[in-house]
């Protein structure tokens, strides 16, 4: 059951904002942080504070090598530019055509972030789904959202980032396949993650073309679930792992058929 092992006020807290209302019980969230040592952590944002993270306690390869430009690596070229996000193919393309919307200032998950902000994401993300829709076929969006860094959720990137992936099947259905306890529910867009984290849950969403968008609590301990629910369609289950397989061929096949820097 998706509540198990939860505080009662924290799950009474998620399906009251998820299901009855849209916006955010507390009020406008505070914005991204812009220095480049700050991220959003749950029992900092409720006050309306940022936490202060040093460099010993705050790597990330997303601000260390995209955003500063400095990675030279073929899935940090930028596809499109917004003015807090990018968009990006991916490392580990088990599929080409697999993109990145990522955000340009530290924020865990989509469910840190600011109304105006998660706005402009939406805008972003569906610029992101018209150049896989034209380019390679219907996308499926996917995040990971952790509430606190450094759990396999995370998958060792604890930075804001969408998948938007031209997948030829279900990927509820394929997580299902292999993870048969998972539990969905529907939740109204983007927006809904707020309540979900301030709820401190954990969770992953999916919104597959043509569909509402879906929520789950991911199986615990198990990292990159969702890669390894695709890996496993695609018949390739042992090469999830964008960090061991970065399927560098799969991103050239991206860059030759997507504009670089397009607007």
């Amino acid at each position: 059951m998706i509540g198990k092992g939860l505080g009662r006020n924290r799950w009474a807290l998620a399906v009251r904002v998820l299901y009855t209302s849209s916006g955010h019980p507390q009020g406008e969230r505070p914005p991204l942080s812009h220095a480049r040592n700050e991220t959003v952590l749950p029992s900092k944002l409720r006050e309306g504070k940022l936490r202060n993270m040093n460099a010993e306690t705050h790597s990330c390869c997303f601000c260390d090598g995209l955003v500063r430009g400095t990675s030279g690596a073929p899935w940090d070229t930028i596809l499109h530019d917004s003015d807090r996000f990018v968009i990006t193919p991916t490392k580990g393309s088990l599929v080409p055509g697999w993109l990145l919307v990522v955000a340009k200032t530290h924020a865990i998950c989509t469910g840190a972030i600011s109304t105006n902000e998660c706005q402009e994401l939406k805008s972003c993300l569906a610029r992101a789904q018209d150049l896989v829709r034209q380019n390679f076929g219907p996308p499926t969006v996917f995040e990971h959202g952790p509430f606190h860094p450094n759990t396999t959720l995370g998958c060792g990137i604890d930075h804001l980032h969408l998948h938007v992936a031209p997948l030829s099947f279900s990927l509820r259905n394929a997580v299902n396949r292999l993870f048969p306890a998972t539990e969905w529910r529907t939740i109204s867009d983007l927006s809904g993650t707020n309540a979900l984290f301030d709820a401190h849950i954990g969770y992953g969403i999916v919104q597959e073309p043509n569909d509402r968008m879906y929520w789950c609590q991911p199986p615990a301990g198990i990292r990159q679930f969702f890669r390894r629910a695709i890996a496993c369609e695609l018949e390739m289950p042992a090469e999830f792992d964008y960090a061991e397989f970065p399927h560098l061929l799969n991103v050239r096949h991206t860059l030759r058929h997507i504009p670089q820097a397009s607007s």
